[in-house]
């Protein structure tokens, strides 16, 4: 099976579930080995792409957030968020670690702050019902893409364009997406040489799952700032892998 390939009902709950085993042991372990204990500095570096010079409140997605201190600092920025994470111990440590309040609503699987400037969802990013939340103005996806297995990413896709989907579209008529701005992490090798996590993502993923209904463009490209495996594993064979940021808008 390849990336484009798409699963769906059972292949993908199936897939889906494995996965959640692997990221849950890393949690019950402590082997966060992906884990920034600060805002990231890509994030802060990067977050006049999403915003721009405006002092007004963006609505941001976050996409399996863990226990990421990403979206305390938008919220500490003016920001609404809302995140999702399907790990129930990463996002209470991520509340006690930053000394948040959360309450919980299980009717709707739903962590929020008092203000309800901050709310994460706990459970499947894919069975979320996103477009309650929608549309969003912004996107920060630091390592979602490049967590889910290579047969994942086009329902990852469908997530994302239902995210960004303007409420009075009409189902049967063309998509109208919002006036969004997304920024996406990710990290490119030669992925014959490592399965991951995490994952790779090429200039070909990128065209085959984005260029159909958004614009995209690269804004960086460097030396992963943190210790993988994947870097340890493509050393052996003398190859690098390049951390990649890409910014991803409407089609116009």
């Amino acid at each position: 099976m390849t990336s484009n390939d798409i699963l769906n009902g059972t292949a993908l709950n199936e897939l889906v579930a494995e996965s959640k085993k692997f990221w849950s042991s890393c949690y019950t372990k402590s082997n966060l080995f992906w884990q920034v204990n600060e805002a990231n500095p890509v994030l802060v570096k990067n977050l006049h792409h999403l915003t721009g010079n405006e002092s007004v409140g963006e609505n941001f997605f976050v996409p399996l957030s863990g226990k990421s201190v990403d979206p305390l600092f938008l919220v500490q920025k003016g920001h609404s968020v809302f995140a999702v994470e399907f790990e129930q111990q990463a996002i209470e440590a991520f509340a006690k670690d930053n000394h948040v309040t959360l309450h919980f609503d299980p009717e709707e699987s739903l962590y929020y702050t008092a203000d309800r400037q901050l709310k994460i969802y706990c459970g499947d990013l894919f069975e979320c019902p996103i477009e309650k939340y929608g549309p969003f103005d912004c996107v920060w996806d630091r390592g979602a893409f490049i967590a889910i297995e290579y047969e994942s990413r086009k329902a990852y896709i469908e997530v994302m364009q239902r995210s960004l989907l303007k409420k009075e579209t009409d189902e049967n008529g063309p998509r109208k997406y919002n006036k969004f701005c997304y920024l996406l992490e990710g990290i490119n090798f030669n992925r014959s040489l490592f399965a991951g996590p995490p994952r790779a993502v090429s200039e070909e993923d990128m065209a085959s799952l984005f260029g159909d209904w958004a614009e995209y463009v690269l804004l960086k490209e460097s030396s992963p700032d943190c210790e993988l495996l994947a870097t340890k594993e493509l050393a052996k064979h003398g190859e690098k892998a390049e951390q990649t940021l890409y910014l991803i808008t409407p089609r116009v």
